[in-house]
Protein backbone atom coordinates (compact mmCIF):
# COMPACT_ATOMS: atom_id res chain seq x y z
CA UNK A 1 0.00 0.00 0.00
CA UNK A 2 1.98 3.29 -0.40
CA UNK A 3 2.11 6.08 -1.68
CA UNK A 4 0.74 7.72 -4.09
CA UNK A 5 0.70 9.82 -7.00
CA UNK A 6 1.16 12.98 -6.65
CA UNK A 7 1.32 16.26 -8.42
CA UNK A 8 4.40 18.62 -7.92
CA UNK A 9 4.58 22.53 -6.73
CA UNK A 10 7.16 24.44 -5.72
CA UNK A 11 6.95 26.58 -3.01
CA UNK A 12 9.49 28.12 -1.09
CA UNK A 13 12.29 25.98 -2.35
CA UNK A 14 10.12 23.22 -0.28
CA UNK A 15 8.73 20.47 -2.97
CA UNK A 16 5.34 19.51 -1.90
CA UNK A 17 3.54 16.32 -3.90
CA UNK A 18 -0.13 16.25 -3.36
CA UNK A 19 -0.92 12.61 -2.70
CA UNK A 20 -3.97 10.74 -4.84
CA UNK A 21 -7.09 10.58 -2.22
CA UNK A 22 -6.99 13.76 -1.14
CA UNK A 23 -6.78 15.75 -4.92
CA UNK A 24 -10.17 16.05 -5.97
CA UNK A 25 -12.06 18.85 -6.95
CA UNK A 26 -15.96 20.28 -5.99
CA UNK A 27 -18.99 18.97 -6.67
CA UNK A 28 -21.18 20.88 -5.06
CA UNK A 29 -21.47 23.39 -1.86
CA UNK A 30 -24.41 22.28 0.31
CA UNK A 31 -21.80 19.21 1.74
CA UNK A 32 -19.01 21.37 2.07
CA UNK A 33 -21.33 24.10 3.96
CA UNK A 34 -22.42 21.18 6.65
CA UNK A 35 -19.26 20.43 6.95
CA UNK A 36 -18.31 23.77 8.00
CA UNK A 37 -20.72 24.06 10.26
CA UNK A 38 -20.28 20.59 12.02
CA UNK A 39 -16.76 21.75 12.39
CA UNK A 40 -17.74 25.34 14.04
CA UNK A 41 -20.03 23.77 16.25
CA UNK A 42 -23.55 25.08 14.65
CA UNK A 43 -24.12 21.12 14.30
CA UNK A 44 -23.68 18.59 17.10
CA UNK A 45 -20.95 15.93 16.00
CA UNK A 46 -20.37 12.51 17.78
CA UNK A 47 -17.83 12.62 20.64
CA UNK A 48 -15.94 9.96 18.78
CA UNK A 49 -15.96 8.32 15.55
CA UNK A 50 -18.13 5.27 16.90
CA UNK A 51 -20.88 6.70 17.72
CA UNK A 52 -21.58 8.21 14.74
CA UNK A 53 -24.93 8.09 12.53
CA UNK A 54 -24.01 5.83 9.90
CA UNK A 55 -24.42 7.52 6.29
CA UNK A 56 -23.48 10.93 7.90
CA UNK A 57 -20.40 10.89 8.51
CA UNK A 58 -17.05 10.50 7.42
CA UNK A 59 -13.70 10.34 9.91
CA UNK A 60 -9.81 12.07 9.89
CA UNK A 61 -6.81 11.03 11.19
CA UNK A 62 -3.79 13.56 10.73
CA UNK A 63 -0.47 12.19 11.70
CA UNK A 64 2.59 14.65 11.61
CA UNK A 65 5.95 12.76 10.75
CA UNK A 66 8.07 15.80 9.16
CA UNK A 67 10.73 16.14 11.76
CA UNK A 68 12.12 19.96 10.89
CA UNK A 69 8.40 21.16 9.74
CA UNK A 70 7.77 22.42 13.67
CA UNK A 71 4.03 22.29 14.66
CA UNK A 72 1.22 22.38 11.66
CA UNK A 73 -2.59 23.63 11.88
CA UNK A 74 -5.26 21.51 9.94
CA UNK A 75 -7.34 23.63 8.15
CA UNK A 76 -10.86 22.10 6.76
CA UNK A 77 -12.70 24.55 4.87
CA UNK A 78 -11.16 27.32 6.12
CA UNK A 79 -12.20 26.45 9.75
CA UNK A 80 -9.03 25.29 12.20
CA UNK A 81 -9.61 22.01 12.78
CA UNK A 82 -5.92 20.51 14.38
CA UNK A 83 -4.13 23.21 16.23
CA UNK A 84 -0.33 22.82 17.15
CA UNK A 85 0.12 19.23 15.93
CA UNK A 86 3.50 18.25 17.26
CA UNK A 87 6.07 15.95 14.91
CA UNK A 88 5.56 12.32 15.87
CA UNK A 89 1.89 12.86 16.84
CA UNK A 90 -1.52 12.16 15.50
CA UNK A 91 -5.18 13.40 16.22
CA UNK A 92 -8.29 11.19 17.02
CA UNK A 93 -10.30 10.19 14.15
CA UNK A 94 -12.65 13.43 13.94
CA UNK A 95 -15.78 13.37 12.40
CA UNK A 96 -17.05 15.04 9.55
CA UNK A 97 -20.11 15.98 8.59
CA UNK A 98 -20.79 14.34 5.17
CA UNK A 99 -24.10 12.80 4.33
CA UNK A 100 -23.40 9.95 1.71
CA UNK A 101 -20.54 12.34 0.01
CA UNK A 102 -18.75 15.52 0.66
CA UNK A 103 -16.15 18.43 -0.24
CA UNK A 104 -13.79 19.62 1.64
CA UNK A 105 -10.45 21.89 0.94
CA UNK A 106 -7.64 21.27 3.54
CA UNK A 107 -4.70 23.87 4.35
CA UNK A 108 -1.75 22.68 6.38
CA UNK A 109 -0.34 25.75 7.76
CA UNK A 110 2.40 26.39 9.96
CA UNK A 111 1.44 26.70 13.78
CA UNK A 112 2.79 29.49 14.59
CA UNK A 113 0.30 31.74 11.69
CA UNK A 114 -2.74 33.11 12.94
CA UNK A 115 -4.74 32.16 10.05
CA UNK A 116 -4.86 30.14 6.91
CA UNK A 117 -3.86 33.00 4.62
CA UNK A 118 0.32 31.02 4.06
CA UNK A 119 -0.75 27.39 3.87
CA UNK A 120 2.13 25.00 2.82
CA UNK A 121 0.24 22.45 1.58
CA UNK A 122 -3.70 22.56 -0.34
CA UNK A 123 -5.67 19.45 -1.49
CA UNK A 124 -9.51 19.55 -2.51
CA UNK A 125 -10.95 16.17 -1.31
CA UNK A 126 -14.41 14.37 -2.23
CA UNK A 127 -14.70 12.01 0.97
CA UNK A 128 -17.28 9.38 1.32
CA UNK A 129 -19.64 8.72 4.54
CA UNK A 130 -18.27 6.16 6.74
CA UNK A 131 -15.45 6.25 5.36
CA UNK A 132 -12.23 6.46 7.71
CA UNK A 133 -9.59 8.45 5.80
CA UNK A 134 -5.96 9.21 6.87
CA UNK A 135 -3.18 11.75 6.04
CA UNK A 136 0.36 11.21 6.90
CA UNK A 137 2.61 13.96 6.84
CA UNK A 138 6.11 12.62 5.92
CA UNK A 139 9.41 13.87 4.66
CA UNK A 140 12.45 15.80 5.64
CA UNK A 141 11.93 20.10 4.24
CA UNK A 142 15.90 19.87 4.61
CA UNK A 143 15.30 17.21 1.79
CA UNK A 144 13.33 19.30 -0.03
CA UNK A 145 10.54 16.25 0.33
CA UNK A 146 7.30 17.08 2.04
CA UNK A 147 4.14 14.71 1.34
CA UNK A 148 0.84 14.16 2.84
CA UNK A 149 0.25 10.38 2.33
CA UNK A 150 -3.69 9.84 1.81
CA UNK A 151 -4.99 6.41 2.73
CA UNK A 152 -8.90 5.52 2.35
CA UNK A 153 -8.99 2.30 3.77
CA UNK A 154 -8.08 3.29 7.64
CA UNK A 155 -9.84 1.74 10.47
CA UNK A 156 -10.36 2.16 14.12
CA UNK A 157 -10.83 -1.60 15.17
CA UNK A 158 -9.54 -5.46 14.14
CA UNK A 159 -11.60 -7.07 11.49
CA UNK A 160 -9.74 -10.19 13.27
CA UNK A 161 -11.18 -11.05 16.83
CA UNK A 162 -8.69 -10.69 19.79
CA UNK A 163 -6.38 -9.64 17.73
CA UNK A 164 -4.49 -6.26 17.13
CA UNK A 165 -4.41 -5.19 13.48
CA UNK A 166 -1.63 -2.64 12.27
CA UNK A 167 -0.98 -0.80 9.09
CA UNK A 168 2.61 0.09 8.07
CA UNK A 169 3.65 3.41 6.60
CA UNK A 170 6.98 4.25 5.39
CA UNK A 171 7.81 7.91 6.01
CA UNK A 172 11.62 7.89 5.92
CA UNK A 173 13.24 9.32 2.68
CA UNK A 174 16.37 7.44 1.48
CA UNK A 175 15.85 4.36 3.59
CA UNK A 176 15.08 1.28 1.95
CA UNK A 177 14.80 -1.47 3.80
CA UNK A 178 13.19 -5.20 5.15
CA UNK A 179 10.94 -5.29 8.10
CA UNK A 180 10.25 -8.65 9.66
CA UNK A 181 7.50 -9.40 12.75
CA UNK A 182 10.09 -11.57 14.95
CA UNK A 183 8.82 -14.81 17.68
CA UNK A 184 8.11 -14.00 20.88
CA UNK A 185 11.48 -13.44 22.33
CA UNK A 186 12.48 -11.46 19.37
CA UNK A 187 14.52 -13.52 17.66
CA UNK A 188 14.51 -15.27 14.02
CA UNK A 189 15.08 -18.99 13.99
CA UNK A 190 15.54 -19.52 9.48
CA UNK A 191 15.49 -23.16 9.77
CA UNK A 192 12.21 -24.86 8.68
CA UNK A 193 9.51 -23.85 10.42
CA UNK A 194 11.01 -20.29 10.56
CA UNK A 195 9.69 -18.33 13.74
CA UNK A 196 9.79 -15.03 11.63
CA UNK A 197 7.69 -13.40 9.16
CA UNK A 198 8.82 -11.25 5.87
CA UNK A 199 6.20 -8.23 6.29
CA UNK A 200 8.49 -6.27 3.77
CA UNK A 201 11.33 -5.97 1.38
CA UNK A 202 12.43 -3.26 -0.55
CA UNK A 203 9.80 -1.27 1.85
CA UNK A 204 10.60 2.45 0.38
CA UNK A 205 9.46 5.94 1.35
CA UNK A 206 5.56 6.68 1.21
CA UNK A 207 4.69 2.82 0.60
CA UNK A 208 1.91 1.71 2.86
CA UNK A 209 1.22 -1.95 3.65
CA UNK A 210 -0.97 -3.93 5.52
CA UNK A 211 -3.46 -4.75 7.46
CA UNK A 212 -1.95 -7.77 9.26
CA UNK A 213 -2.12 -9.31 12.60
CA UNK A 214 -0.36 -9.18 15.77
CA UNK A 215 -1.28 -11.20 19.20
CA UNK A 216 -2.01 -8.70 21.93
CA UNK A 217 1.24 -9.35 24.03
CA UNK A 218 4.76 -8.10 23.49
CA UNK A 219 5.80 -7.76 19.76
CA UNK A 220 8.84 -7.70 18.14
CA UNK A 221 9.79 -6.10 14.84
CA UNK A 222 13.30 -6.50 13.20
CA UNK A 223 14.37 -3.95 10.20
CA UNK A 224 17.35 -4.75 8.33
CA UNK A 225 18.88 -2.94 5.17
CA UNK A 226 17.36 -3.69 2.11
CA UNK A 227 19.60 -6.34 0.90
CA UNK A 228 18.68 -8.67 4.13
CA UNK A 229 22.56 -7.98 5.29
CA UNK A 230 22.54 -5.83 8.15
CA UNK A 231 20.15 -5.74 10.87
CA UNK A 232 19.16 -2.25 11.28
CA UNK A 233 16.72 -2.04 14.52
CA UNK A 234 15.12 -4.76 16.95
CA UNK A 235 12.48 -2.89 18.62
CA UNK A 236 9.35 -4.39 21.48
CA UNK A 237 5.78 -3.02 20.98
CA UNK A 238 3.60 -4.11 24.27
CA UNK A 239 0.33 -4.06 22.00
CA UNK A 240 -1.66 -5.88 25.06
CA UNK A 241 -4.03 -3.01 25.78
CA UNK A 242 -4.75 -2.48 22.15
CA UNK A 243 -6.65 -6.20 21.90
CA UNK A 244 -9.56 -5.85 18.97
CA UNK A 245 -7.78 -2.71 17.73
CA UNK A 246 -6.66 -1.41 14.87
CA UNK A 247 -3.13 0.67 14.65
CA UNK A 248 -0.62 2.53 12.07
CA UNK A 249 2.86 1.72 12.79
CA UNK A 250 4.79 4.24 11.13
CA UNK A 251 8.54 4.38 9.99
CA UNK A 252 9.67 8.13 11.66
CA UNK A 253 13.35 9.82 11.59
CA UNK A 254 15.32 10.38 14.40
CA UNK A 255 18.10 12.37 12.96
CA UNK A 256 19.51 12.15 9.12
CA UNK A 257 20.94 8.57 9.42
CA UNK A 258 18.50 6.72 12.15
CA UNK A 259 14.91 6.11 12.53
CA UNK A 260 12.43 4.42 14.42
CA UNK A 261 8.67 3.03 14.43
CA UNK A 262 5.76 4.73 16.07
CA UNK A 263 2.53 2.96 16.55
CA UNK A 264 -0.68 5.19 16.71
CA UNK A 265 -4.13 4.00 17.23
CA UNK A 266 -7.73 5.42 16.21
CA UNK A 267 -7.71 7.84 19.06
CA UNK A 268 -4.16 9.56 18.85
CA UNK A 269 -2.47 7.68 21.60
CA UNK A 270 0.98 6.80 20.78
CA UNK A 271 3.10 4.18 21.43
CA UNK A 272 6.74 4.03 21.19
CA UNK A 273 9.01 0.72 20.61
CA UNK A 274 11.37 -0.63 22.88
CA UNK A 275 14.74 -0.84 21.20
CA UNK A 276 16.63 -3.95 22.26
CA UNK A 277 20.20 -5.25 21.71
CA UNK A 278 20.87 -5.56 17.34
CA UNK A 279 23.54 -8.19 17.39
CA UNK A 280 25.38 -7.90 14.01
CA UNK A 281 25.62 -11.81 13.99
CA UNK A 282 21.84 -11.95 14.81
CA UNK A 283 20.48 -13.89 11.08
CA UNK A 284 17.53 -12.31 9.52
CA UNK A 285 15.62 -14.44 7.06
CA UNK A 286 14.14 -12.41 4.43
CA UNK A 287 14.23 -15.23 1.63
CA UNK A 288 10.67 -16.25 2.43
CA UNK A 289 7.82 -15.03 0.83
CA UNK A 290 5.32 -12.73 2.87
CA UNK A 291 1.65 -13.26 2.63
CA UNK A 292 1.41 -10.56 -0.41
CA UNK A 293 4.06 -9.21 -2.15
CA UNK A 294 4.53 -7.16 -4.41
CA UNK A 295 7.22 -6.63 -7.21
CA UNK A 296 6.27 -3.35 -8.48
CA UNK A 297 5.51 -2.96 -12.51
CA UNK A 298 8.08 -3.36 -15.41
CA UNK A 299 8.53 -1.64 -17.69
CA UNK A 300 8.26 1.60 -15.71
CA UNK A 301 7.93 4.13 -17.19
CA UNK A 302 5.65 2.54 -19.51
CA UNK A 303 3.66 3.10 -23.25
CA UNK A 304 1.09 1.79 -23.12
CA UNK A 305 1.31 -1.58 -21.19
CA UNK A 306 3.39 -2.75 -18.08
CA UNK A 307 2.96 -6.25 -15.92
CA UNK A 308 2.83 -6.03 -11.99
CA UNK A 309 4.21 -8.74 -10.37
CA UNK A 310 3.39 -10.39 -7.17
CA UNK A 311 3.92 -13.85 -5.31
CA UNK A 312 1.82 -15.07 -2.31
CA UNK A 313 2.19 -17.15 0.39
CA UNK A 314 -0.87 -18.78 0.11
CA UNK A 315 -4.09 -18.99 -1.99
CA UNK A 316 -6.38 -15.61 -1.96
CA UNK A 317 -8.35 -13.49 -3.95
CA UNK A 318 -6.77 -10.69 -5.87
CA UNK A 319 -7.83 -7.97 -7.15
CA UNK A 320 -5.93 -4.91 -9.23
CA UNK A 321 -7.55 -1.19 -9.39
CA UNK A 322 -5.71 1.64 -11.09
CA UNK A 323 -6.28 5.63 -9.88
CA UNK A 324 -5.36 8.81 -11.68
CA UNK A 325 -4.41 11.86 -9.52
CA UNK A 326 -8.07 12.79 -8.51
CA UNK A 327 -8.79 10.03 -6.88
CA UNK A 328 -10.43 8.26 -9.78
CA UNK A 329 -10.70 4.31 -10.19
CA UNK A 330 -9.91 4.41 -13.99
CA UNK A 331 -8.77 0.72 -14.67
CA UNK A 332 -10.08 -2.09 -12.39
CA UNK A 333 -9.27 -5.98 -12.75
CA UNK A 334 -11.98 -8.06 -11.07
CA UNK A 335 -10.72 -10.13 -7.66
CA UNK A 336 -10.08 -13.87 -9.01
CA UNK A 337 -8.26 -16.81 -7.36
CA UNK A 338 -5.00 -17.44 -7.41
CA UNK A 339 -2.94 -19.83 -5.57
CA UNK A 340 0.33 -19.64 -3.48
CA UNK A 341 3.26 -19.69 -5.66
CA UNK A 342 5.31 -16.81 -7.41
CA UNK A 343 5.84 -14.87 -10.55
CA UNK A 344 2.26 -14.04 -10.74
CA UNK A 345 0.92 -10.88 -12.76
CA UNK A 346 -1.45 -8.38 -13.75
CA UNK A 347 -1.01 -6.77 -17.08
CA UNK A 348 -2.61 -3.25 -17.41
CA UNK A 349 -3.24 -2.04 -20.80
CA UNK A 350 -3.49 1.87 -20.42
CA UNK A 351 -3.69 3.21 -24.16
CA UNK A 352 -6.61 4.99 -23.50
CA UNK A 353 -5.34 6.92 -20.36
CA UNK A 354 -3.58 10.48 -20.59
CA UNK A 355 0.19 10.33 -19.32
CA UNK A 356 0.86 10.85 -15.93
CA UNK A 357 1.36 9.57 -12.60
CA UNK A 358 -0.83 6.48 -11.33
CA UNK A 359 -1.61 4.46 -8.61
CA UNK A 360 -1.93 1.12 -8.20
CA UNK A 361 -3.52 -1.02 -6.01
CA UNK A 362 -3.10 -5.13 -5.13
CA UNK A 363 -5.33 -6.23 -2.92
CA UNK A 364 -5.31 -10.17 -1.61
CA UNK A 365 -8.19 -11.63 0.38
CA UNK A 366 -7.10 -14.62 2.02
CA UNK A 367 -9.41 -16.99 4.67
CA UNK A 368 -8.28 -14.29 7.47
CA UNK A 369 -6.83 -11.13 5.96
CA UNK A 370 -6.93 -8.66 4.23
CA UNK A 371 -4.11 -7.13 2.15
CA UNK A 372 -3.14 -4.40 0.22
CA UNK A 373 -0.01 -3.17 -1.60
CA UNK A 374 -0.21 0.25 -3.49
CA UNK A 375 2.65 1.63 -5.66
CA UNK A 376 3.37 4.35 -8.29
CA UNK A 377 3.68 3.74 -12.14
CA UNK A 378 3.81 6.40 -14.13
CA UNK A 379 2.71 6.19 -18.02
CA UNK A 380 4.91 7.93 -20.66
CA UNK A 381 3.24 8.54 -24.15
Amino acid sequence: MAYCPRLALQRSAILIKQPVHAMIRYRASLSALLTTLVLMGLLAAPAKAQDATPGLFAFAQFIHNVPDAGPVDVYVNDVLTVDNLAFQNATAFAPLLCPNTCKATIDVVPGDDPDNSNPVFTADAILDADVYYGAVAVGVLSQAVFEVLAIDYMRTESKAPGKVEYLLVHGVPGAEVDVLLLDENGECDPVEPATCFLLTNNWTFGEVEGYWQLEPRLNYFGVLTADGSTPLLRLGFDVTGFKDKAITVVASPINDSTFTLLAFDGDGNKLEGTPTPTPRTLEFDTEGTKVLAVDGNYPNPFNPSTSIRFNLAEPAQVRLDVIDVLGRTVLSQPARRFEAGVGHTFSVNASALASGIYLYRVTALTGAQTLTHTGRMILSK
